[in-house]
């Protein structure tokens, strides 16, 4: 049975039961107007409702009932004992024909004239007994009218499910009980595995617990609604839009029989409302624009929804033309959110997440619709507010898909369990990009003044400890502590340092006092099985707040005017550090681009130049010039000019300060920019106009190394060529001659390497790659990669 249907004969059935003693209670004080108000609004519903459905005959009734309460409301009509014993009859017989039409019947057969009749105001139609009787034709004797009885069936209409209506206040106390009885339940699950089994009671835990999981998922299917309910409603804003907008443009609904929990359509029932907006706004041109780009004139919106597992994926996509990316570039730029430079060094995929950002709209003009550069920001907050995330993808001509990821409810959710000190806390599992241990070898900590940074799979991000974010400790992060790295859906990452990572559960999340969420870092709480409390983390707002928004993270220094403005140009900024010479040195912020950890053994020096091989790349080092390079680990800075890279090996690291004061000169060392006056302290500042000069304009120790496999070779280039990229080669088949490294397999013939080349022989026959320097069997893959970083090595040196 269709939703709505149901819904209206639960409503009317409810409406029924409270209105009859209404009616009573009418009679017996007539003068009660807000009785009689009360019972006319329930005609009044039912009349309207009757209409939308196409059910005649409840129509007709409620009309007539409608009518003659009108009358008695305006003073027209008397509200005495025949009235309301007529008004009664119609109530019955709308009950009556409301089972019916549960029961399989849309429209039961029958004649209502009498009834009607009766409640005009004659009264023909009423015996002694106030029992309505049909008015007889000529000829014929009346017949009483039956009392209300239930209607049956027709044997092949489907049992119709009963329902009732509960407020959802109920519902969230009895998963809250449930989710209580569920904590409880593992609690004494954990004391009797500590005290030893007791077949006695493992039968009857069983059972109790398969009885708990039962009603829990019974409960949340409770609050779960269809969400067609949602989008009912879209057609008809797609259409008022379109004539407003002058614009033809339709909408296509797909998976409308995915089930989301209630509160959670309504939740996004507005984020999904303003992109529709904008689709038709925005993305959708105008009629004769489509035909001149070979487009139909009438533009299409698709919303389409998919279940899979807790999460429910909607896409929400126009054919429009796309997003222009020149455009937002000019309003971040004549907004000043963002400057030229910043514009121009950032991705396709980030200029585009700017319209998340507040304040920037790409409309030419304000309407009623858009254009305020308000809402695109609010969407995003209020996706990510209930542990959701959303995603923009748009081709020029070809319209703009946004992809909204949302759990199924906002009851349960998936989430990260750590700890801080004693405390426990959660963290939503959709956030969670990658876990690592701070002593991984994959991991390089660092600190900027007084940030912290992680460099990790070759990108630095900031790094917040916790306990600080929290105001638990105070230190800096550090190899003892887990990291978790944490992704947002605009694509910003930071790293959160925690004491320790417990497990990922599917936790029941409760609101929190108001005064505890206007600290602005906690969504909600829950309790563990051993019933501690945990708080939800508010991931967003503690990114706002430590200013870790994509825009945020480049927002280029707002200039003022006159004296200030100069000073922003004159202004630059160093890092200062130790180097290999136990010198007091520093640099231009803007030439470092990572500052990460080497082990000293991929160091290499050859005459007056240096080099490391790092992530298979052969990068030329600075600095060095005779010095003894530290055993163990040994931080880098990377310094690139756009175009070549340098590293610069340092003892220690210093601090990132800004300064407005000229450089004094230095003219006894060409590598010297000058004297830089930083915290009181004379320090020179390393040229990077002759670092560059000297280590990285046309650099051969830059390029990649070229790896020849055999030609005609199904295994190598299907299997071998594919480690040999990874580990950072070239590959080719028709060069060998001219190759760094030639790779020989069995079968296949010798290729005529380089004879100043390394020549690989990998061998099919584990025996035979056994042998003491005679290769390396085909499938041992660390043996393999070892070769060929071996090789790196030995060709940097």
């Amino acid at each position: 049975m269709d939703d709505l249907l149901t819904d209206f004969i639960a409503e009317t059935r409810e409406m029924l039961e409270a209105i009859t003693s209404e009616l009573i209670s009418w009679e017996q004080d007539p003068a009660d107007r807000a009785r009689l108000d009360s019972i006319f609004r329930f005609v009044h519903t039912v009349k309207g409702n009757c209409g939308f459905f196409d059910f005649p005959r409840l129509e007709a009734l409620s009309h007539a009932a409608e009518s003659a309460l009108a009358d008695v409301r305006a003073g027209r009509r008397e509200a005495d004992k025949p009235l309301v014993s007529a008004v009664l009859a119609i109530i019955d017989r709308i009950a009556i024909i409301n089972d019916a039409i549960e029961a399989g019947t849309p429209d039961p057969e029958g004649n209502d004239d009498a009834l009607i009749a009766a409640i005009g105001g004659d009264g023909a139609g009423l015996d002694t007994n106030d029992t309505f009787v049909e008015t007889p034709s000529p000829g014929q004797s009346p017949s009483p009218v039956p009392s209300p009885s239930p209607v049956q069936s027709q044997p092949n209409a489907p049992a119709a499910p009963r329902t009732i209506r509960l407020p959802v206040e109920l519902l969230d106390w009895v998963m809250s009980g449930v989710s209580d009885m569920v904590l409880a339940r593992n609690d004494l699950a954990r004391r009797l595995r500590e005290t030893g089994s007791k077949p006695a009671l493992e039968g009857p835990f069983d059972r109790l617990s398969g009885i708990l999981t039962d009603v829990r998922e019974a409960i949340t299917r409770m609050r779960m609604q269809r969400i067609e309910h949602l989008y009912h409603g879209l057609p008809r804003l797609v259409r008022d839009l379109s004539a407003e907008l002058n614009k033809n443009v339709t909408i296509e609904v797909e998976g409308g029989t995915v089930e989301l929990d209630r509160e959670m359509i309504e939740m996004i029932r507005d984020p999904i409302t303003h992109l529709i907006r904008n689709s038709v706004d925005h993305g959708i041109e105008p009629s004769q624009a489509r035909l001149a780009a070979g487009k139909s004139a009438t533009g299409r919106i698709t919303v389409a929804s998919r279940q899979s597992g807790n999460k429910i994926a909607i896409a929400l996509s126009d054919d429009g033309g796309g997003l222009d990316i020149a455009k937002i570039k000019q309003k971040a730029l004549s907004s000043g959110l963002l400057s030229a430079a910043e514009l121009d060094a950032m991705s396709e995929h980030a200029v585009i997440n700017l319209i998340f950002e507040a304040g920037l709209s790409t409309a030419d003009t304000v309407s009623g619709i858009s254009g305020r550069g308000v809402g695109m920001d609010v969407v995003r907050s209020n996706i990510e507010k209930i542990g959701g995330t959303i995603e923009v993808r748009s081709a020029a001509g070809q319209g703009t898909t946004f992809i909204m990821n949302l759990p199924l409810t906002l009851s349960i959710i998936s989430a990260l369990t750590v700890s801080v000190g004693e405390q426990s806390f959660a963290i939503p599992h959709s956030y969670v990009a990658e876990i690592a241990h701070g002593k991984s070898a994959a991991i390089s900590l660092s600190q900027v003044g007084e940030a912290d940074l992680v460099t990790f799979r070759g990108s630095r991000i900031p790094c917040l400890t916790l306990g600080n974010v929290l105001g638990l400790t105070n230190r800096r992060a550090g190899t003892d502590q887990r990291l978790i790295m944490i992704k947002l859906s605009g694509g910003e990452a930071f790293t959160l340092a925690v004491d320790q990572i417990h497990d990922q559960e599917d936790l029941v999340i409760k609101p929190l006092a108001p005064a505890v969420m206007e600290a602005k870092l906690y969504g909600g709480s829950t309790l563990r099985d051993d019933g501690q409390p945990i708080l939800m983390l508010d991931i967003p707002a503690i990114a706002k707040m430590h200013d870790l928004l994509s825009v945020n993270q480049v927002r280029a220094v707002q200039s003022e005017p006159d004296e200030t403005a100069q000073a922003d140009i004159a202004k630059r900024t160093f890092m200062t550090f130790v180097d290999l010479h136990d010198r007091q040195r520093a640099i231009a912020m803007n030439l470092v681009t990572r500052i990460e950890e080497i082990a000293s053994e991929t160091i290499s020096t050859e005459g007056d130049r240096s080099q490391a091989v790092i992530n298979n790349a052969i990068i030329p080092l600075a600095g060095v010039d005779g010095a003894t390079v530290p055993d163990g680990r040994v931080k880098l800075l990377r310094l690139s000019d756009g175009e070549n890279q340098i590293g610069y090996p340092v003892k220690q690291l210093g601090q990132s300060i800004d300064t407005t004061e000229d450089l004094a000169p230095h003219d006894t060392d060409a590598s010297i920019e000058g004297i830089a006056l930083l915290d009181g302290k004379a320090v020179p500042v390393v040229d990077g106009f002759s670092l560059f000069a000297r280590f990285g304009t046309d650099s051969p120790h830059q390029r990649k190394l070229t790896c020849a496999l055999p030609e005609n070779d199904d295994w190598a280039q299907r299997i071998l060529a594919p480690l040999i990229t990874a580990a950072g080669y070239t590959v080719s088949t028709h060069d060998a001659h001219n190759a760094d490294i030639s790779i020989v397999t069995d079968g296949a013939p010798d290729a005529a390497p380089d004879p100043s080349g390394k020549v690989l022989h990998v061998h099919s026959d584990i025996d035979k790659a056994g042998d003491p320097g005679n290769g390396i069997y085909r499938y041992d893959r660390a043996a393999l990669l070892q070769a060929l970083h071996q090789a790196q090595l030995e060709i940097a040196s």
